[in-house]
């Protein structure tokens, strides 16, 4: 009698999704009873909610299993079953036994369920399984083959589901660490970058400071030159002044002979002064032009040079006539990227004269110049007696760069706009073409 109460119990308030205790239980359309969980399964799986007993469809409001009526009764029941602990720590025992043990059929009560019906997707007895759903032409199984059908598939998916998770979790790893070499990759380039921009910075610095060396050695001559001018008149202005105050004071005397024989004298030096005093206006604005000359282009971003001083074009006019050292004989002329002229000198150095034509000084005098040119930085070239290449910066500065000449031949020497040097030899009639960085042609 206790046995058949148990399984009364068990068959009203067991769910036949899940085959354990109703959790939240939910009323279908057709009046079926089935866990919250277990609906929302279903209705997640197949896209609409399908009553597994009846097949019969029941609507969803908003697609929220929960707002379906629950089945308060049932609820009430199988908390009252928990509370009371009729079913002890065995219960999951006796369930598995009594989902063994095969259910009556309602249809024929002297008849177990031991058949399974694949179109209608439930459990029969053999008597149904003849008179209805055999004769509608339905497979009809034993309920043990389909119940170990159904191990096999569930055992053959759990089996696949977990070989994928496997390679997905392989696939992840993978895609992990391919992660992190771009990530290294990144850090890498990100350090080149820096190391590229702060080596870059320090080359714009050096050439900042060369830049600003030049524009000192360029405009400092002509200040120089210019404060000579301005010594040299204020020189002029105190004599005026000095002796303009003298012959002032010289009429304040009485008119003696010697008394005014000094005083004319004192008048005829300050007419020689006032008369010797006579500004060249021509030299100072010419210095001032000259400077006005040197200019600056930058080389934008595209390159580290930052850019370059040069001077603005302007149309040579022969105004002085400078000579040459004395014992000196002139070996080449070539016009700078500043439009001075520099005169090379076989006996050693390279005389530089401004675009005015006065001469600024002498540079490299123990040099002994055959030929030179200037480089589109400025720098020098030079082609000395021994018939030796040598590079100088502008301020004369000389480069640790060689050059592999024929030996025993002279001839000529220039340098193109992208600084490539060209070396001619008359005796075996060839051109050498170097690159400012050296070595052989």
């Amino acid at each position: 009698m206790a046995t058949s109460f148990k399984q009364a119990v068990h068959k009203n308030l067991e769910c036949p999704v899940c085959l354990s205790f109703f959790k939240e239980p939910k009323n279908l359309t057709c009046s079926h009873t089935f866990c919250k969980g277990c609906l929302e399964t279903l209705l997640e799986s197949c896209g609409k909610l399908l009553c597994p007993t009846c097949r019969e469809e029941t609507w969803v409001p908003g697609g929220d299993v929960g707002r379906l009526q629950s089945n308060r009764t049932v609820r009430s029941l199988v908390e009252d079953v928990e509370t009371q602990g009729q079913f002890g720590s065995n219960s999951n025992q006796e369930n598995e036994s009594f989902q063994r043990k095969r259910n009556k059929c309602r249809k024929h009560p002297n008849y177990d369920e031991e058949c399974f019906c694949l179109n209608c997707n439930k459990y029969v007895c053999c008597k149904c399984g003849i008179l209805e759903h055999a004769k509608n032409a339905h497979t009809i199984l034993e309920a043990g083959e389909h119940e170990t059908d159904q191990n096999n598939r569930v055992e053959k998916l759990a089996s696949k589901a977990d070989a994928k998770i496997r390679n997905v979790d392989k696939y992840f790893t993978f895609v992990e660490d391919q992660r992190k070499r771009v990530h290294n990759i990144q850090k890498r380039l990100n350090g080149e970058i820096d190391a590229a921009f702060e080596e870059s910075v320090e080359k714009l610095k050096k050439r900042k400071t060369v830049l600003k060396k030049e524009v000192e050695h360029k405009l400092g001559k002509l200040k120089t030159s210019l404060g000579d001018v301005e010594k040299q008149i204020c020189k002029q202005i105190d004599q005026i002044k000095k002796v303009l105050e003298l012959v002032k004071n010289g009429l304040n005397f009485p008119h003696q002979t010697e008394g005014l024989t000094s005083h004319e004298a004192m008048c005829q030096q300050l007419e020689e002064l006032l008369n010797r005093f006579r500004p060249d206006e021509e030299l100072p604005r010419r210095t001032a032009e000259e400077g006005e000359r040197i200019g600056f282009r930058s080389h934008g971003s595209d390159e580290l040079r930052l850019g370059h001083l040069r001077q603005k074009k302007s149309k040579w006019l022969l105004r002085t006539e400078a000579p040459l050292p004395p014992g000196n004989s002139m070996s080449g002329m070539v016009i700078s990227p500043n439009n001075e002229m520099a005169v090379g000198c076989q006996n050693g150095g390279i005389v530089i004269y401004s675009y005015e034509g006065i001469k600024e000084g002498t540079v490299l005098k123990s040099v002994e110049v055959r030929a030179l040119h200037f480089m589109p930085d400025g720098g020098y070239v030079i082609r000395d007696t021994n018939n030796s290449i040598s590079l100088y910066t502008e301020l004369c500065e000389k480069l640790d760069v060689t050059f592999e000449t024929i030996k025993g031949e002279y001839g000529g020497l220039t340098v193109g706009k992208d600084g490539l040097i060209f070396i001619g030899y008359s005796l075996s009639q060839k051109i050498q073409v170097f690159k400012p960085e050296g070595g052989k042609q």
